[in-house]
């Protein structure tokens, strides 16, 4: 009996793992979708990461001294770049609510149980 006494208190306790396991998962891959991406080319005129390094007389200097073709080059790239941080940004958030989605039924369990 003492051996079913401990298998018993496992299960009653395997809701609240699985559900608080579930939600860190949820809460990792929403801190992913949230936080910035702050790593960007060397070198950008529109990243805002590169900006905010340089000081501004030389940040003026070298918006003026662009040539059409670099600014171009760059924008394209920094458009790219954007949709795919906002693409794995959106997977991210995705994984989150199945992690959470899938951790509620446990988590009532858990509440009805405990």
């Amino acid at each position: 009996m003492l051996v079913l006494a401990g298998v018993e208190n496992y299960l009653q306790d395997l809701p609240v793992l699985v559900s608080t396991f579930l939600l860190c998962i949820s809460l990792y891959f929403s801190k992913s979708a949230l936080s910035p991406r702050l790593k960007g080319p060397i070198e950008s005129s529109i990243f805002f990461g590169k900006i905010s390094e340089v000081q501004i007389e030389a940040f003026r200097r070298k918006v003026a001294e662009a040539v059409d073709a670099d600014v171009e080059e760059d924008l394209a790239n920094q458009i790219h770049r954007n949709a795919e941080i906002a693409h794995q940004k959106h997977k991210n958030i995705g994984k989150s609510i199945v992690a959470i989605t899938l951790g509620i039924p446990f988590w009532i369990v858990a509440i009805v149980v405990g």
